[in-house]
């Protein structure tokens, strides 16, 4: 089926338990958009970014702070991304120890 979503011209990434259908969008462009608003009114930003899955890799890229939570089965999914922070924990308890580490 994804190669039929793919052959009608959609995109097609598993996010982990879902697959994401979109045309032409994705985190990624959506993160550099909220950035560019954010450094109009406020000025120099720093952006983080949390995901567990595959669908993540363009907002990774396209944030200062990239923080890869396990996933279900206690591993990271292979993300090729710099400077990747790897957060333990799954779920919830994961995206809890990534926001601890942002705050401090």
């Amino acid at each position: 089926i994804v190669n039929r979503i793919k052959h009608e011209g959609l995109n097609c990434v598993f996010g982990g338990r879902f697959f994401e259908v979109g045309l032409g969008s994705n985190k990624g462009k959506a993160v550099k958009i909220l950035n560019e608003l954010f450094k109009l009114n406020y000025g120099h930003i720093l952006s983080y970014g949390l995901g567990d899955g595959e669908n993540d890799t363009p907002m990774f890229e396209a944030v200062d702070r990239p923080l890869l939570i396990q996933n279900m089965n206690n591993r990271w999914n292979k993300v090729k991304v710099k400077h990747i922070a790897r957060i333990n924990g799954v779920g919830p308890q994961g995206f809890q120890q990534a926001s601890a580490l942002i705050l401090g």
